[in-house]
C-alpha cells in the first residue's frame, strides 16, 4: 500500500533542485507513481476539477484523449460519429470544422459531454496536472492544490491570485478551495477540502466581512 504523503509545508531540505518537495514524486517508501501530485489526481477521480475531463498517464497519446458524458469543457475536440449518422445534423452549425472545430447547437456552444452520447469524442491537450493555487510549490496543503487538465491550469494561473480580496461569488468548483484558503487566512486553521465543504458558507462569508 503507498504511504499517503503529508499535505503541508514542506522545508528547504526537503525540496529538490526542480522546485518540488521530494515527496511531490514519489511517498514514503521511495515508490514512484506514489508521490503528492498522484494522491491529488487520485483524490480528483483522475479528471479536471473544473472542467472535468477525464485524464490518466500511460495514455497512448497525451494529445488526445476521449471524453465522457461529465466534460463540460469545449473546443478543441474531435470526433468520431457512429456509422450510418449523418454529420450534418440538422440545427448544428459548423458540427465539424475540420474535424476540431467549434460545436453550436441552436446557436449555443455545446459541451463535449453533451456530445459523448452520441458519438467518441476527444479533447485536445487537456493532461492532468496539479496546481499550486498559491504559486508556492513547496505549500502542499489541500487548499493549495488542484487537479487541473493543462488547459484550465493556464487559465486558472492566469486569472487566480489567493492574496488578492476577491468578495463576489466564487465557481462552485473552487468554493471548497477559497473556504479552506478563507480558514487560514481569517481564522489561522488548516483543513482539509471536506472540511472546508461542511463550514462552506460560513467560511466564505469572511471574505465578504472584510
Amino acid at each position: 500500500m503507498p504511504v499517503i504523503p503529508e499535505l503541508r509545508v514542506y522545508e528547504p531540505h526537503e525540496i529538490g533542485r526542480d522546485g518540488y518537495p521530494f515527496a511531490w514524486h514519489r511517498d514514503g517508501t521511495g515508490r514512484s507513481e506514489s508521490g503528492i501530485k498522484h494522491h491529488v489526481r487520485d483524490l480528483a477521480g483522475h479528471r479536471c476539477v473544473r472542467c472535468h475531463h477525464p485524464y490518466r498517464t500511460g495514455q497512448s497519446s497525451p494529445e488526445w484523449s476521449q471524453c465522457d458524458y461529465l466534460c463540460t469543457h469545449g473546443t478543441p475536440v474531435r470526433i468520431a460519429l457512429p456509422r450510418g449518422v449523418d454529420p450534418l445534423i440538422p440545427d448544428y452549425e459548423d458540427f465539424l470544422d475540420g474535424h476540431h472545430g467549434h460545436l453550436i447547437f441552436n446557436g449555443r456552444m455545446v459541451t463535449a459531454g453533451d456530445m459523448a452520447s452520441m458519438a467518441v469524442v476527444w479533447a485536445r491537450w487537456r493532461v492532468l496536472t496539479v496546481h499550486h493555487l498559491t504559486g508556492v510549490k513547496a505549500d502542499c496543503r489541500p487548499f493549495n492544490l488542484c487537479a487541473l487538465c493543462q488547459r484550465c491550469h493556464l487559465e486558472i494561473q492566469g486569472r487566480v491570485n489567493m492574496e488578492q480580496l476577491y468578495v463576489f461569488e466564487h465557481s462552485e468548483w473552487f468554493k471548497p478551495y477559497a473556504a479552506a484558503w478563507y480558514a487560514l487566512k481569517y481564522e489561522g486553521r488548516t483543513i482539509t477540502l471536506s472540511q472546508a465543504g461542511q463550514e462552506l458558507d460560513r467560511l466564505l462569508s469572511l471574505e465578504r466581512m472584510v
